[in-house]
């Protein structure tokens, strides 16, 4: 499997991130988003396909672009150009970006949940080899 690399955190399984991969039908995404305190630490488990323009394919988002530019740092025209890269993993950054406002349900309605131990079983192999792919950059 080709992995191009992690968005977010190095530890995406315990802070929050995503492996980029070479999916059957073009890249996709599985984004971690760990959660509770006090008992068993939980993830929920997004799966994305990233769009090759997601200014097209997600145009309902349009209307947030000076919003979410102004809010992650960037002028519009730098969140423009970075959701219709070439690189997928750049994309994958602007996804992130549009699911900490919308929220990840807008892509995956149907996120596996499962313990903290029971995803880094599942996913720790490809979380490494993604980070080794990261490095390798």
């Amino acid at each position: 499997m080709q992995y191009y690399g992690i968005i977010g955190d190095m530890s995406p399984l315990e802070h929050q991130g995503g492996v980029v991969f070479e999916g059957d039908c073009g890249p996709e995404l599985i984004y971690f988003q760990p959660w509770g305190d006090g008992g068993e630490k939980r993830v929920s488990v997004y799966t994305t396909t990233v769009d090759d323009d997601l200014l097209e394919d997600h145009h309902w988002w349009s209307s947030a672009w000076e919003m979410l530019a102004r809010s992650y740092g960037l002028k519009v025209e730098e969140l423009r150009e970075y959701a219709g890269s070439e690189d997928p993993l750049v994309r994958a950054q602007v996804l992130e970006i549009l699911a900490g406002y919308y929220g990840w349900s807008e892509f995956d309605e149907t996120p596996e949940e499962m313990t903290l131990e029971e995803a880094e079983a599942e996913y720790e192999e490809i979380v490494t080899a993604a980070q080794q792919a990261a490095n390798a950059r």
